[in-house]
């Protein structure tokens, strides 16, 4: 019988040992400190048998951007347990443990690296995010003219307000990234120090894009490309550019919202669209509350929610959108009236509705959600545009 508690500093030395043996990895000083640092961050849950951790989920706090505002988001990691003891069901117990301890702390997104979209679909998640990854030979990179500014290597350290200051700008009103803060910043440092930076400031000093790469081989792979104006935008490719005598294979992920191939003399590069991370309503009640509506547009709507992980989520929803606030409240017992407007779905699909993922009309047509062609119009008019992304992985 296991035994389901909050994982303390005693036992991190078990939790890498659990993580290390689960994911197949050595080791190291440097996986190690990594590792150290993300549990400092974190909420650990663990299944014991007398001292023996057996399984484990990590929730690390973070903040999301979400059309202009900001939610507390649990990043779910280190899901793991020793194949002995699987099949027993502690990873579901501590995967509801999870939705209860963010729900209780404020989160009501979380988001996950799914070994198996199937797996976590169990739990309420939902493929929310892609990644495209352009893959350019030598000869077909971006052709770039240019000679204003300048452009700089740094050091993580001397770069790191900068690239803090760019990465909000550029990130403040998109649909799901993470609001990187200060503790984030020094992980990514920490995890990441083998990466090269370089910095576009234009003439008047003020540094408006930047690059994080790193070359491996004869691969060149451009992990961020963040840039605020057409220079800066062309002196990176520039710059990239520039190292085509070292490398024959430069790689660029991205998110899917910034597919730049058409920009290309010849744009019949090879393009994958990626499957990312997955994402989960944790709280349907205060995230529809905060939620960024489009301006100008109110309505009344029914929302119909399955739930099968997190029973508070459950029932049938009144969302009242005005200019002035919105009003979420859930209906005991409604009306015949209110009950011929509800529109049906379960939580992963709503969440993929409220993070843009799929259009409402699409998933409707695929029976992912239910309800009268005039209902689904309302709640479609009430929904700001926009397609998620996410550079981050945890």
């Amino acid at each position: 019988m296991s035994d389901y508690q909050v994982v303390t500093a005693k036992d991190r030395d078990q939790m890498m040992e659990l993580a290390a043996y689960a994911f197949n990895q050595e080791v190291t000083e440097k996986r190690r400190a990594v590792f150290e640092r993300l549990c400092e961050e974190s909420i650990s849950l663990g299944a014991f048998q007398g001292d023996v951790l057996t399984s484990q989920v990590m929730v690390t706090p973070f903040n999301v951007h979400l059309h202009g505002s900001v939610y507390q988001m649990g990043g779910i990691g280190y899901v793991a347990s020793y194949p002995e003891y699987r099949g027993g069901g502690d990873v579901a117990k501590l995967m509801r443990l999870s939705l209860e301890k963010m729900r209780a702390a404020g989160m009501s997104l979380s988001y996950l690296a799914p070994f198996s979209y199937g797996f976590y679909r169990k739990y309420g998640f939902e493929q929310v995010f892609d990644r495209l990854k352009l893959t350019f030979e030598v000869n077909e990179l971006p052709f770039t003219k240019g000679t204003e500014g300048t452009l700089k290597r740094l050091q993580w350290g001397d770069a790191l307000e900068t690239l803090k200051a760019l990465y909000e700008e550029k990130n403040k009103t998109a649909v799901g990234p993470l609001k990187r803060s200060d503790w984030w910043w020094d992980y990514l440092m920490l995890k990441h120090s083998q990466r090269k930076i370089g910095i576009y400031y234009n003439e008047e000093g003020t540094a408006t894009g930047y690059v994080i790469y790193e070359g491996t081989g004869m691969t060149f792979t451009i992990h961020e490309l963040i840039y605020l104006t057409k220079t800066a935008y062309d002196r990176l490719w520039q710059f990239i550019s520039s190292h085509s005598a070292s490398f024959n294979e430069f790689v660029y992920f991205t998110g899917t919202d910034n597919n730049e191939a058409y920009l290309l003399s010849n744009p019949r590069i090879k393009q994958e669209i990626v499957p990312f991370m997955m994402a989960r309503i944790v709280d349907l009640e205060p995230f529809l509350k905060n939620y960024d509506f489009k301006k100008g547009q109110t309505g009344t709507c029914y929302l119909k929610v399955k739930d099968e992980s997190a029973s508070w989520n459950e029932g049938v929803w009144k969302l009242q959108v005005s200019e002035n606030q919105t009003i979420v409240s859930m209906l005991e017992n409604p009306s015949k009236t209110e009950l011929e407007c509800v529109l049906s779905a379960d939580i992963q699909t709503w969440t993929q509705i409220f993070m843009n993922y799929q259009p409402i009309h699409h998933l409707a047509f695929y029976e992912r959600i239910s309800g009268n062609t005039t209902e689904l119009e309302q709640l479609a008019n009430l929904l700001n545009t926009g397609t998620p992304v996410l550079a981050d992985y945890f």
